[in-house]
């Protein structure tokens, strides 16, 4: 059965995961380090990262304000910010 291409959500979750990840990666910062940032348990922080719509904005603004990376908001695709 072929492969079936993932839903815009499905990308967007994707994206927002390989963001951290990287960042993650790149800072050498674990998941302890970013969920005290985030102001988070690193369980929830696990549990954010597999459905990444769960997270709140002010989590993510903490997360991407320490793995410097910029963030957009979006709404219907257009580009708000």
């Amino acid at each position: 059965m072929p492969k079936l291409k993932p839903s815009p959500m499905e990308e967007k979750r994707g994206a927002i995961r390989d963001y951290i990840s990287g960042g993650m990666a790149r800072y050498s910062i674990g998941y302890e380090e970013l969920a005290a940032v985030a102001g988070i348990s690193s369980r929830t922080l696990y549990n954010r990262m597999e459905k990444p719509e769960t997270f709140t904005i002010e989590e993510l603004m903490r997360i991407f304000k320490k793995l410097n990376i910029s963030l957009k908001i979006y709404r219907r695709d257009e580009d708000l910010v």
